[in-house]
């Protein structure tokens, strides 16, 4: 039943951002929706893709992922969220089901994140949002001329 209810909560949550991302360009004179000014670690678009299909190969295979793969998930899932341009990719979009339906909880207790204010996780530990309220260590920045 826990299972189920965390998958629910994270399918609410991806339409949550999905809709307020949405919403905030089309909105763009509204920046309280969303924030999608956020800065996170510049990384090229190539090296953003091979970083989605190694983590890609990973995921299909349910092997169990170190923190630092952990880490790398939650930053790729989080940047392709926070797009919506991205979620279009069926690399991206597949990426982000198997996170949903296989991986979340694993990477909730493996970073030990606590649930936030702002509908995501929070890792202090390592400084990681999950969904919610992101910052710099976060997410990445894709550098088109990189």
């Amino acid at each position: 039943m826990r299972e189920y209810m965390s998958k629910l909560f994270f399918y609410f949550l991806f339409f949550f951002v999905l809709v307020n991302s949405l919403y905030a360009i089309a909105q763009s004179e509204n920046p309280r929706l969303i924030d999608l000014s956020t800065k996170g670690i510049e990384i090229s678009q190539k090296t953003f893709d091979l970083n989605v299909r190694k983590e890609l190969v990973a995921l299909k295979k349910n092997c169990d992922l170190s923190i630092s793969q952990m880490i790398n998930v939650v930053r790729l899932y989080n940047t392709i969220i926070a797009n919506p341009a991205m979620q279009t990719d069926v690399s991206n979009s597949e990426f982000i089901d198997l996170c949903i339906d296989r991986y979340l909880n694993k990477i909730i207790i493996g970073v030990d994140a606590k649930l936030t204010k702002g509908m995501g996780y929070y890792s202090k530990k390592y400084n990681l949002y999950l969904g919610g309220q992101l910052n710099y260590n976060s997410l990445f920045t894709i550098i088109k001329n990189k």
